[in-house]
């Protein structure tokens, strides 16, 4: 879904995107703070959360501080800038479920309308 999108745009052409995995109690690598990115957390329940930041480092530290999301493996995409990610993380929160997340965040008033066209009719891999 990602990968779709990104390529879509004029702003990063002919490019490898490559969604990158951040295990438990893995920290993301420093040079993620200043850089836009979209990322999906999964949650001990099984249930996944979307989100985009400017500062994955951060950004995980605080989900990671809830009691129960010390543990939280997290993939992430980064992007050109924050528009892209808020772009991409309403694409995805929009169409993950299609494919059988169940997103905590699913209800999320800042996407219900943005993204919703389907990116393509068939894929394989959602991410």
């Amino acid at each position: 879904i990602c990968e779709k999108k990104i390529m879509e745009s004029a702003l990063m052409p002919k490019i490898q995107i490559a969604c990158k995995l951040i295990g438990a109690r893995e920290r993301p690598p420093p040079v993620m703070i200043n850089h836009s990115c979209v990322y999906l957390m999964q949650r001990p329940d099984g249930k996944f959360y979307v989100g985009q930041t400017d500062n994955l480092v951060g950004r995980i530290s605080a989900h990671r501080s809830a009691l129960k999301l010390k543990q939280a493996p997290f993939l992430y995409v980064q992007v050109v800038n924050k528009s892209m990610a808020c772009e991409l993380e309403t694409i995805l929160c929009n169409q993950l479920p299609q494919f059988g997340f169940e997103l905590v965040n699913k209800a999320d008033k800042n996407h219900l309308y943005f993204g919703t066209d389907p990116l393509f009719d068939q894929i394989n891999i959602p991410i």
